[in-house]
């Protein structure tokens, strides 16, 4: 596993808690449309329970944000991406995979297997097996659901469900 720090000189990544309220909820309105954006009070109940929430920091300015929650648990070993965001003046720059790669040694550590709901356009964030590896992980389950949770909010893209597993050591007899 890949245990390198994220630690550059013109980026850091820190750990969200219900302080950060306001900045995500900012950034919230800067990037996603009003029907896709998390309201202030699933915000705090997300930043409030026991899980992973990461923020990157350049120049000073939180740029962007990884967001998790147990609440999809299928055991005490799971753990679900329920946002990850850059916002548009900083994307296409690698700090997606950057925060991702973070949080994923972050999550190897722990012990705990990891599932996302993503966009086509964001699926290569999530399923490159060579990066996964070098973090612990390989894909154990990608379904398509075509217009899936975003037709909701009246956006027609195909909707991801994927699920990634520690890769745990081949004992050989």
């Amino acid at each position: 596993m890949n245990n390198k720090r994220y630690q550059l000189p013109d980026r850091s990544i820190i750990t969200l808690t219900p302080e950060d309220l306001d900045i995500l909820e900012k950034m919230e309105r800067i990037i996603y449309p009003p029907a896709l954006r998390e309201d202030r009070s699933s915000l705090e109940r997300l930043l409030k329970s026991g899980t992973i929430h990461m923020g990157l920091i350049m120049k000073k300015k939180l740029v962007g944000f990884l967001i998790t929650t147990n609440e999809y648990s299928e055991g005490s070993k799971y753990i679900f991406i329920w946002d990850i965001s850059i916002l548009p003046d900083f994307q296409k720059q690698g700090l997606g995979t950057l925060l991702l790669n973070h949080f994923l040694n972050q999550a190897h550590s722990k012990g705990l297997d990891v599932g996302a709901a993503c966009r086509k356009t964001s699926l290569p964030l999530f399923v490159k097996a060579e990066r996964l590896q070098k973090c612990g992980y390989r894909v154990a389950k990608c379904e398509l659901e075509p217009d899936g949770y975003f037709q909701e909010c009246g956006i027609h893209e195909d909707l991801y469900n994927v699920e990634l597993e520690i890769i745990r050591e081949e004992i050989s007899s």
